[in-house]
């Protein structure tokens, strides 16, 4: 399945988002790091099964200093993800092995500056690759 790119990551992981005049096509391990990003910061759909609710769950915290309350959304939050990209998956063939999620997991959360959270997560593909990268400055 080839998307096109929207994202741009730097050696260090940080992802940051980018669309071109001249639209660029994704595919390996990208693809699979840029439909995690777009699931997780997407509202629940039940009609398409995607989405994770995690600006919502977030912006109920109230105050960016509740980083136990914003772990746990995160969290929630990364669960469901993988949950519905292992499900989606299930029936794509034709995707290859490093396009594939084997797990995804949170490392950390932390508060940036006013509204924002830096979110670092792990993904394994199902090659074996493991890849540690940052969610761009998300804001509440």
């Amino acid at each position: 399945m080839t998307d096109l790119l929207i994202h741009r990551a730097d050696s260090t992981g940080k992802l940051s988002y980018s669309l071109s005049n001249n639209p660029e096509k994704v595919s390996g391990v990208s693809q699979l790091v840029q439909e995690i990003v777009i699931e997780l910061l997407s509202d629940y759909d039940p009609v398409t099964n995607r989405g994770s609710n995690l600006s919502k769950n977030l912006a109920n915290l109230g105050s960016i200093s509740d980083v136990d309350g914003a772990r746990s959304a995160v969290d929630e939050a990364v669960r469901a993800t993988r949950t519905h990209i292992l499900t989606r998956q299930q029936n794509q063939s034709s995707l290859r092995a490093d396009e594939r999620l084997r797990d995804l997991t949170l490392l950390s959360v932390t508060a940036g500056d006013g509204f924002t959270w830096k979110i670092e997560l792990n993904l394994t593909t199902l090659r074996g690759q493991s890849i540690v990268f940052t969610v761009p400055g998300f804001n509440t």
